[in-house]
């Protein structure tokens, strides 16, 4: 398909040069993901380039897995993605803290 290959598509694409510029990247994605390939891709680029980057893989899950909120383990997923975001900006978490 035409423009498939479109780095604002999928960053796997984006030129070396694009890809040292990027801050920091964090990918989470489910075993099942259907474009798991790419995310793989994706964080060996990432780390040839030397660039921080960190991938969470979780078990039989597939892509998009976080916008179902009656999944098992939802809410341990989304702390996780904002645990992520936390480090990404420099935020430490209150550890008493309670949602």
């Amino acid at each position: 398909m035409k423009g498939l290959e479109d780095p604002f598509i999928s960053p796997v694409f984006a030129s070396d040069e694009i890809l040292e510029k990027m801050p920091p990247v964090r990918i989470i994605t489910g075993s099942e993901d259907p474009m798991q390939d790419d995310n793989w891709r994706l964080l060996h680029k990432l780390r040839g380039l030397n660039k921080d980057v960190k991938m969470i893989v979780h078990q039989h899950l597939s892509h998009a897995f976080m916008a179902h909120q009656d999944l098992k383990n939802y809410r341990l997923y989304i702390e996780e993605a904002c645990e992520l975001i936390r480090e990404l900006v420099g935020i430490k978490a209150d550890k008493d803290e309670k949602n």
